[in-house]
């Protein structure tokens, strides 16, 4: 089909595991489905949600920040992995301009521009 290029956005919150046992339950996936992607030239892009109001009545927080979605990256050993970078929800998590700089090369995808949440 010629797709090169997966994207998948993390809840930033739920009712059914605590943080670290949700972080690795998500590493782990994340590592095999790029292992599965990655003989077909895939790369597989993650994001975050920032937004608060998504995180309401929920048992369990999860990732809505940069740093925690960073250090699921990099704990995701696959080289077909990145960031989405989505501009509201960097600005809104607290990422700055040098935290995309820090990015190793290849570690970074598409930017998606603001999806304002409703006020």
């Amino acid at each position: 089909m010629g797709c090169t290029r997966a994207t998948a956005v993390l809840a930033p919150a739920g009712d059914t595991r605590p943080y670290h046992e949700n972080f690795e339950f998500h590493r782990h996936r994340l590592q095999e489905i790029c292992a599965a992607l990655r003989p077909s030239g895939v790369r597989v892009a993650l994001g975050f949600q920032a937004a608060e109001y998504l995180r309401r009545n929920q048992a369990f927080q999860f990732i809505h920040d940069p740093d925690a979605l960073l250090l699921l990256l990099n704990m995701v050993a696959a080289p077909n992995i990145g960031l989405l970078l989505d501009a509201w929800d960097w600005v809104a998590g607290g990422g700055t301009i040098e935290n995309i700089r820090k990015l190793p090369p290849g570690r970074s995808s598409p930017c998606r521009w603001p999806k304002c949440p409703p006020a």
